[in-house]
């Protein structure tokens, strides 16, 4: 897992070093819609893992493992809204891509990535 998040890092760094000089091509666009959500399906992973370990059971969704792992103390309560964001951005990326539209994302602040 580590071996993935860390190449997806990576790719990310990539993506962001290529945004800073001029916009996507369509195949970069897509290919970071794919880092996207595999990097956040990744956290997610983690997340349901890291709660289970300290609940004895998985969480039923990825929000309630955040949202646990905040109430254990094991997250700043800050990152709560940011994680419900990426969740909501993956499911947008898994159920809704066609209708995503990459103009619409064009003036995004990618630094947080």
């Amino acid at each position: 897992m580590r071996t993935s998040l860390s190449r997806y890092q990576a790719e990310l760094s990539e993506i962001r070093a290529i945004l800073a000089l001029r916009t996507l091509s369509n195949l970069e666009y897509r290919a970071a819609e794919r880092i996207l959500q595999v990097s956040i399906e990744a956290s997610i992973g983690v997340a349901k893992h890291w709660a289970k370990t300290l609940a004895g059971h998985t969480p039923q969704d990825a929000y309630q493992a955040f949202e646990f792992l905040v109430l254990r103390g094991e997250l700043c309560p800050d990152t709560l809204i940011c994680w419900s964001k990426l969740i909501g951005l993956r499911n947008t990326l898994v159920h809704d891509y066609l209708n995503i539209d990459p103009r619409d994302n064009s003036q995004c602040d990618y630094s947080w990535l």
